[in-house]
């Protein structure tokens, strides 16, 4: 079972690694403003059109997880998976009444 504690050892230290052909770029997580959520939610797919996914983590303003997912999509087009991630951030969001920042 997925737990908090497993996801994220702590959220200063969660980085995002994204190769490149030949070097990698290292991010920190931004933490938002006091009293807003954050949903960082991506996709990924492995030929186009191919196999696609993709997952997403709400967290508040200190760092704790609120919600993820995570999930196939079958085969599509490489925005598939974008859009469907964006689409469940939205849901969460309204029905969370708060405001939003994505990247």
């Amino acid at each position: 079972m997925l737990t908090e504690s497993s996801w994220w050892g702590s959220p200063k230290d969660s980085v995002v690694l994204t190769r490149r052909i030949d070097n990698r770029l290292t991010m920190e997580w931004e933490p938002p403003s006091p009293d807003f959520l954050k949903f960082n939610a991506d996709g990924a797919t492995v030929e186009c059109p191919g196999m696609t996914g993709s997952g997403g983590v709400l967290r508040d303003d200190k760092g704790a997880m609120l919600a993820m997912f995570y999930g196939l999509l079958g085969s599509s087009l490489p925005f598939v998976e974008e859009i469907a991630a964006i689409n469940l951030a939205l849901t969460l969001f309204i029905q969370s009444k708060r405001f939003m920042l994505t990247d």
